[in-house]
């Protein structure tokens, strides 16, 4: 049983694609099979970490969404080619950067249990272990599709900086998973300075906010990390940020369904 989880935050720029990416690739060195789905629609970046053109005429999310192709036409195998060749897989389910194919998703509307049921099917039919949800900020109406993805995962994690514009709308959006009973719901904090207390940060947010805070990722200005074209952990495997997010996939492993499963191992050295 693969281990769905969705990745959401207040706002845009929190860092939220990068992590999403970066800890996939993290778990295919690890030898697990690894599904994403873009639900990014207004600020599709996926398809830029694991270098696939979506510019060709091929399905996305925004044509499944219009009824226009099958869910599994939209899927595609972007496992990075490395040496030696990584053990695991990943697949991508990419959405469309072009900005009339949104509209027209905005416009028309799309059946919400139809795309449940589908996703559901699909994500057994192809054997995941592990299932990231990749979504759009924010809480508007807009966002049907996030609280879609919330309603079919076993975890959400909300990616928040220590900034005073994320403050409110992570309480929102801990309010809508709350009433959505979303199994399990953890705080990711990125970008948080090197010189303050991290255990006194992770304190003070978890007392705020009533959850728990399952990474608190230290900032870095490294240049490498503003592009995506490239993913992270493969070209850094020794930097802090690197081992940070290994503890994220080393968590995110333990509380997997494979937890009581044999063969269920910690993320690999990259």
């Amino acid at each position: 049983m693969a281990h769905r989880i969705a990745f959401h935050s207040a706002r845009a720029g929190t860092g939220k694609s990068t992590i999403v990416a970066n800890l996939a690739t993290i778990l295919v060195v690890s030898g697990y099979r690894v599904g994403i789905l873009d639900a990014n629609l207004q600020s599709a970046l996926m398809h830029q970490y694991f270098s696939l053109d979506v510019n060709h005429p091929f399905p996305t999310l925004n044509q499944y969404l219009l009824g226009e192709c099958q869910a599994q036409q939209m899927v595609y195998d972007v496992t990075p080619r490395t040496t030696p060749t990584l053990p695991g897989q990943v697949l991508l389910l990419p959405a469309s950067t072009d900005a009339q194919a949104l509209e027209q998703v905005l416009r028309n509307g799309y059946n919400t249990d139809r795309i449940t049921d589908t996703l559901v099917s699909l994500i057994d039919q192809l054997q995941f272990d592990f299932f990231l949800i990749d979504t759009h900020a924010g809480w508007q109406e807009r966002t049907l599709l996030t609280m879609l993805s919330m309603a079919i995962v076993d975890t959400l994690l909300i990616v928040m900086r220590l900034d005073q514009n994320d403050y409110q709308g992570t309480g929102v959006l801990l309010d809508l998973a709350r009433e959505l009973e979303v199994p399990n719901i953890a705080l990711v904090l990125n970008q948080v300075a090197m010189h303050v207390s991290h255990e006194q940060v992770q304190e003070r947010i978890e007392q705020t906010y009533q959850c728990p805070v399952m990474a608190l990722l230290e900032y870095s200005d490294h240049p490498t990390l503003v592009t995506q074209n490239h993913l992270f952990v493969l070209k850094h495997p020794r930097h802090p940020l690197t081992q940070s997010l290994k503890q994220l996939a080393m968590l995110l492993v333990q509380t997997s369904p494979m937890s009581k499963e044999a063969g269920a191992s910690e993320p690999s050295s990259l």
